[in-house]
């Protein structure tokens, strides 16, 4: 198989994108495609992962799997919810490890799903209380509060997973809170 620019490639991730050495975005964008269609089982399948289904290659693509993660929260309960967050956080941060240096890359989008899922799912919000537990973990991961701006720090797939998933939790838990105050 061959990668960029005619080299030997294996179709692993690094091998597909050696050539890359910024990640802005037409270059990103061509590499995860090309990832797609010439990369390894394994490949395809962390690509998909972490652009939440290929939504991370639509417009506003942080927002839309944020909104992917708000409502699958709000369509399951109990112990299905907390079960696919576990999964789905697993999944998210090995797809975003075996990726490299395109794991911080503009379409790379499950963090933020993962993270409003999780805000969703603390907050126990349901109809349209899910716009509100959206909306807060939208603020709060844009604010980065700590210790989410430390792992923001960090280009690994720790740092990526794990500021999202801070600001889903805060986000989550101040939406029980008002939830709790409104409905009492």
């Amino acid at each position: 198989m061959r990668g960029w620019y005619g080299a030997p490639c294996t179709g692993e991730p690094l091998d597909l994108i050696r050539p890359l050495r910024d990640r802005s975005k037409p270059h990103a964008r061509t590499a995860l495609k090309g990832m797609l269609r010439r990369g390894s089982l394994s490949v395809r399948l962390a690509v998909l992962v972490s652009t939440t289904g290929m939504t991370g290659f639509l417009p506003r693509a942080g927002w839309l799997g944020g909104l992917v993660g708000t409502l699958l929260a709000g369509a399951l309960t109990g112990l299905e919810q907390w079960m696919l967050l576990v999964v789905w956080g697993v999944l998210g941060y090995v797809a975003i490890r075996s990726l490299g240096p395109l794991g911080d890359a503009s379409e790379i989008n499950v963090d933020e799903a993962v993270g409003a899922y999780m805000a969703a799912a603390l907050s126990g919000a349901r109809g349209a209380e899910l716009a509100l537990t959206f909306v807060l973990f939208a603020i709060l991961d844009f604010l980065k509060p700590f210790p989410a701006n430390r792992l923001d720090l960090r280009e690994d797939a720790l740092g990526i997973m794990g500021d999202d998933a801070v600001a889903g939790l805060v986000a989550g838990l101040l939406a029980a809170g008002v939830f709790a105050l409104t409905r009492s």
